[in-house]
């Protein structure tokens, strides 16, 4: 009896020994096919992820091209004062006293400054209150999309014919040609220029040597919204005497 239960122990003993070194082998290739199996699921998750990515960028892409084309197709140009600013908005009043509230798109909008005949990019906290604006952009109504937008020059030419002289207070007054009346003041520090009708060169003058009926370019500085009127100090005037036209 106790040689049988010798027996049994032995055998149990080779079994578990067995055991332990059949596990030991095979673990490795376990380990491999379960890391196998791991790499081929996640595999193809990735290169669907990628893909989708993809698809998304390329439709993006298309609507903001065909949103850009949009924009252009139905865009128009809008110019006034600004009578409001908020954060992304503005207001605007133009000349006919219509006002536009103007939206603004942080990712689309582009601002610049027009300044000695330059653009020069700007950002929307250069803008102020009564700077006089120029705008692009889809216009609804009152409401306008702005695609761009310029702050124009301080200064404003316009040009017309002299009809009234006011030599006492060194002033003309001149309808222009878009049939507006305005008062000019000659300053101490205005540059008077007349072209020379025989030889078409510009040259200094005086205020006596304007007269009725001659054309002129003028320049002057542009008032904010509040003192928009008819008369204004004139910085330069360019004279073209009405004999250059009889000749």
């Amino acid at each position: 009896m106790i040689k049988i239960l010798f027996n049994q122990n032995q055998l149990r003993n080779v079994l578990l020994i067995i055991f332990f070194t059949i596990t030991f082998l095979i673990s490795p290739f376990l380990l491999f096919v379960v890391f196998s199996q791991s790499i081929t699921v996640s595999t193809p998750t990735t290169k669907i992820a990628s893909s989708q990515e993809k698809d998304i960028k390329l439709f993006k892409e298309k609507i903001t091209t065909k949103v850009a084309e949009l924009q252009e197709k139905n865009s128009k140009v809008i110019s006034g004062y600004v009578t409001q600013k908020d954060d992304n908005l503005l207001k605007i009043k133009t000349g006919d006293d219509q006002v536009y509230e103007i939206k603004i798109d942080s990712l689309l909008t582009k601002f610049f400054q027009i300044k000695n005949n330059q653009q020069l990019e700007i950002k929307f906290s250069d803008i102020k209150k009564d700077d006089y604006l120029f705008l692009t952009g889809v216009v609804n109504e009152k409401i306008i999309n702005a695609n761009s937008i310029f702050v124009d020059e301080s200064l404003v030419v316009l040009s017309g014919r002299i009809t009234e002289i006011d030599k006492e207070n060194y002033s003309i007054k001149v309808l222009t040609n878009e049939r507006e009346n305005y008062i000019l003041d000659i300053e101490s520090n205005t540059r008077q220029l007349m072209v020379n009708v025989k030889t078409l060169e510009t040259e200094r003058i005086g205020f006596s040597k304007i007269k009725e009926g001659d054309t002129v370019h003028f320049a002057f500085k542009r008032p904010a919204l509040s003192e928009i009127k008819n008369r204004y100090s004139i910085l330069k005037i360019l004279v073209i005497p009405q004999e250059y036209f009889l000749n």
